[in-house]
């Protein structure tokens, strides 16, 4: 008996396994407003910086892709 089309298709088609690195680096950046610092001085005070919502950094579009990936699948 004859596979269906698509099975067919699936059983010519050759699999390559490939492994990617990925740093940090190519993730996430230091927050430009804060320089990192996850903070900002507004009025004299310390606040939490409102572009990197005190995380110190932000994401790459890499960074954002993956963390999308992530969130769809988990």
């Amino acid at each position: 008996m004859l596979a269906d089309p698509v099975e067919r298709a699936h059983q010519k088609r050759k699999v390559r396994k490939v492994s990617v690195t990925i740093s940090t680096d190519d993730l996430e950046l230091p927050c430009p407003h804060c320089n990192g610092e996850k903070y900002v001085i507004l009025n004299e005070e310390k606040a939490a910086c409102p572009k990197c919502d005190g995380r110190g950094v932000i994401l790459t579009a890499l960074g954002q892709t993956l963390l999308h990936f992530i969130k769809k699948h988990s």
